[in-house]
């Protein structure tokens, strides 16, 4: 492996390390985002550095734990965010799919009460925007946080 290739390698196994470290802070102490945002990432990694890394298949049993915990932790079975912010919902919700997809992609699958959940977050979401503009209503905090654009769309869209 070239030194660039090597070097970001490290640099991964760094970040999953910190991650795997926190772990038992956030998800288990704390409902909040930065669970979710960190099993994400640590799915990312773990699926990246899968037969690379000897620790890679306890990082993504690691991530998928928390991801599924945190999902049904963060969001109430309508939909609801219990952190009462729905530009928060949205991202949260964004990382735990993207988390949970990239865990399906080593042959991971959530369970159905998972899925279930987030398509509600989502459905909860698409049923506050605006069909024209896509905006919601600005309630809870807001400070523009959205990790993983999917469109163009400016930020208020969320459609």
């Amino acid at each position: 492996a070239s030194g660039r290739h090597r070097d970001a390698t490290l640099r991964l196994v760094s970040t999953s390390d910190a991650a795997n470290a926190q772990s038992g802070v956030y998800p288990s102490g704390q409902r909040i985002d930065q669970a979710m945002s960190e099993a994400a990432g640590l799915a990312a990694v773990a699926v990246r550095l899968t037969g690379l890394h000897p620790d890679a298949p306890r990082w993504r049993a690691l991530a998928a734990r928390v991801l599924r915990r945190a999902t049904l932790e963060l969001f109430e079975p309508d939909g609801w965010y219990v952190g009462h912010s729905l530009n928060y919902a949205r991202m949260t919700a964004d990382q735990a799919t993207l988390g949970l997809r990239w865990l399906a992609e080593g042959g991971e699958r959530a369970p159905a009460a998972v899925l279930e959940r987030l398509r509600r977050v989502f459905d909860l979401l698409l049923a506050l925007a605006d069909g024209a503009t896509g905006e919601v209503p600005n309630y809870g905090g807001n400070d523009g946080a959205l990790v993983h654009p999917v469109s163009t769309a400016p930020h208020p869209d969320f459609r």
